[in-house]
């Protein structure tokens, strides 16, 4: 088994949300281990946090969004390719300040956001991570979007996209990752 990780020191990123537009400056700061991911909404009374969790998962259109606070009134959304850079660096404890409702979009993808947490140096602590497995096929969707999550001894992921306008059309791919 291997150690829980964090980042060294706190940095911070500031652009638009992609659905929103809004500008957001979010600021990323260590955390001790078993703390988990934390967004910290900065904007609201009471800087109201969120804990990423499946808990904390609200509903969204193509896109995700947690939920946290006394009474669940804060929410930050488009969180998946942040959220992607966290697990593909390993990163299982953060602190995540920030003030809008919005992550920014950046160009697309986790790369921005994985870059900018390797210049802030990783970090491991003295815990053991606690690994997820899978026991029986899960499936959410509803319309025309579904995931699916299946038992398996690597991780692999495969994303079918179908939309009918030009120049996107069905893309697939499908990929071990280790």
């Amino acid at each position: 088994m291997s150690n829980q990780r964090t980042i060294a020191r706190r940095v911070d990123y500031t652009g638009r949300g992609i659905h929103t537009n809004v500008e957001a400056r979010i600021v990323f700061g260590p955390a001790e281990a078993d703390a988990g991911v934390v967004f910290v909404r900065t904007d609201l009374p009471g800087s109201p946090r969120i804990p990423v969790c499946f808990s904390s998962v609200a509903d969204a259109v193509r896109r995700t969004k947690v939920v946290g606070g006394d009474g669940g009134e804060a929410s930050v959304e488009t969180v998946e390719h942040l959220l992607a850079a966290l697990y593909g660096l390993s990163i299982d404890n953060l602190v995540i300040e920030i003030d809008a409702g919005e992550v920014p979009g950046t160009d697309g993808s986790a790369a921005p956001y994985a870059d900018l947490l390797e210049r802030a140096g990783i970090v491991e602590l003295p815990a053991q991570r606690l690994p997820i497995r899978v026991r029986k096929p899960i499936w959410i969707g509803g319309d025309d979007a579904y995931i699916g999550v299946l038992p398996a001894d690597e991780l692999r992921v495969s994303y079918t996209l179908d939309y009918p306008q030009p120049g996107i059309g069905a893309q697939y791919a499908s990929m071990v990752l280790d």
